[in-house]
């Protein structure tokens, strides 16, 4: 049972009724109209926000919101906040809500028009090759002295998103993803260079949460280490220089356990000096 606003009038299972045989007026007036603003625009997602609305008879809660793109209603629910993902760069598009309550009334926001970023560099990448055999074509060209080895693990690819990290020609480290045939991708750390060694080679993998993780540029040495500040995140990532214990890294690469827990593998320092025998193990 819940109160239509009047000292007589009642719902019951969605079911107007009255206390005194008199039946309630129609309930016509739709909720206060919602105002909507935008955070978060990228080349293939943006988030919307407003405020919960209030409505004369349904109570706040109750109140529901379909989202729309392009015109199209898109989806229906009851929070203040949603993510549309499904965008493409260069694009432009028209985004409103309208807020709806249990009498089926409705209310339009205002509209946004909001046109997503270009993506700055379409690799030379063609997404028609094996993804492996693309970032492997980068990860050998930028390096030279020693040999490339096979043990890194530059790809991964989750719910048909395709995620890679690699080496460019001036030694820096560029992290990326596909996705719907585009490509986006990004500097992890512009103000990080790398040796001019195949050693140096990175691996990424991607946590059961959507953190991004990114490691390598070692060759016994230090290990650089990155996780993504948000999940599925290409954009921007945050380095923890002591988060991996151990030295004279090498041959780093990720591993997911059917869990979903993340591990990392690699050569380690065992003893000093390391170049000797049994100077180097494995460490998980």
């Amino acid at each position: 049972v819940r109160w239509m606003g009047s000292p007589n009038y009642f719902a019951i299972n969605g079911f107007s009724c009255s206390i005194n045989g008199q039946s309630p007026e129609k309930d016509t007036t739709p909720p206060e109209v919602p105002g909507i603003s935008y955070t978060d625009l990228k080349s293939n997602q943006v988030e919307i926000h407003w405020q919960a609305v209030t409505d004369d008879q349904t109570p706040e809660d109750e109140i529901s919101y379909e989202v729309f793109l392009n015109d199209q209603l898109i989806t229906t629910f009851s929070g203040t906040s949603y993510l549309i993902n499904t965008l493409k760069p260069g694009d432009n598009y028209k985004i409103y809500i309208k807020a709806v309550d249990l009498s089926g009334n409705r209310s339009v926001s205002n509209v946004l028009n909001i046109t997503t970023p270009k993506i700055d560099q379409i690799c030379d990448y063609d997404v028609s090759k094996d993804q492996f055999q693309v970032v492997n074509e980068y990860q050998t060209t930028a390096v030279s002295g020693w040999y490339s080895d096979t043990f890194s693990t530059p790809v991964t690819t989750v719910d048909g998103v395709i995620y890679f990290v690699y080496i460019t020609p001036g030694f820096n480290v560029k992290v990326g993803k596909i996705f719907n045939g585009f490509v986006e991708e990004y500097y992890v750390d512009s103000d990080v260079s790398m040796n001019n060694d195949a050693h140096n080679e990175f691996s990424i993998a991607v946590d059961k949460q959507g953190y991004i993780h990114i490691a390598g540029g070692a060759h016994n040495s230090s290990l650089y280490y990155w996780r993504s500040a948000k999940p599925y995140d290409v954009s921007n990532f945050v380095e923890y220089p002591n988060a991996m214990p151990g030295n004279a890294f090498t041959y780093n690469f990720f591993r997911v356990d059917n869990n979903g827990e993340l591990y990392m593998v690699s050569r380690v320092q065992a003893k000093s000096p390391w170049w000797q025998v049994g100077g180097r193990g494995v460490g998980l």
